[in-house]
């Protein structure tokens, strides 16, 4: 059982099948949204953890809605409800961003665990957003000095190299890095790098190692993807 209880989005055409999944998916620690139309959607206040969006929900405007959430680099998992004869768009669906799909008729066991990894996922990435943007806020507080150090730290450069590029003294560079230790709440070149590749990854390392501008944290920050494709539940 997940917890704390989870919003989930239910936008489905078919009115037995809309039911069927309601009551399946309905308990202590999931809490189902049927929503009737994509206007609804858009008015509600509700942070949803997961939505289930019928391919052919409103004649078609299914689809266009999954791949506009999916383009919107959103934080919220997005599933695929669609029947068999509807799984070639369903596959376009998957290609634009959308986690997973639910095959209907609906097998309710197996659409419990896809949902409950949607969930799953959408909380990793809201943590990971948090995580991101903390660090983001803190290494925006470093000067133009202090940044330059601390790209050729993230570079895994040693305290002599970094004198010998920026033309500054030994004793400077260790000035500069004491001084973005305390910025960072860091101890060490090794926790830096460690702390970047665990929020960032490694890409976000090879990117700091080049450049620390404020573009490039921010597109850091937000980068989050949606989770690939985990199976369908036919």
């Amino acid at each position: 059982m997940l917890t704390p209880s989870s919003n989930i989005a239910l936008l489905e055409s078919c009115t037995d099948q809309r039911r069927i999944l309601h009551d399946g998916l309905q308990d202590t620690s999931r809490y189902v949204h049927c929503l009737m139309s994509v206007e609804e959607l858009a008015e509600t206040k509700t942070v949803f953890d997961a939505m289930v969006i019928d391919v052919d929900f409103e004649n078609g405007r299914g689809e266009t809605l999954i791949a506009e959430l999916c383009q919107s680099n959103g934080l919220t998992s997005v599933l695929i409800s669609a029947t068999c004869t509807q799984l070639h768009r369903a596959l376009i669906c998957l290609e634009a961003g959308a986690m997973s799909v639910l095959e209907k008729p609906f097998e309710l066991n197996r659409a419990k665990i896809i949902v409950d990894q949607a969930i799953l996922g959408t909380r990793l990435r809201r943590k990971t957003r948090q995580e991101r943007q903390l660090l983001g806020r803190r290494i925006s507080t470093l000067t133009e000095r202090q940044r330059e150090v601390f790209r050729h730290m993230v570079a895994g450069k040693h305290v002599k190299e970094i004198a010998l590029e920026m033309g500054i003294g030994i004793k400077t560079v260790h000035t500069f890095r004491t001084q973005l230790f305390d910025k960072l709440d860091i101890d060490s070149p090794l926790q830096l790098i460690r702390d970047i590749a665990m929020v960032f990854g490694r890409r976000g390392l090879e990117k700091l190692s080049t450049s620390v501008d404020d573009q490039t944290i921010a597109k850091l920050v937000h980068d989050i993807s949606q989770p690939r494709y985990v199976g369908h539940s036919g």
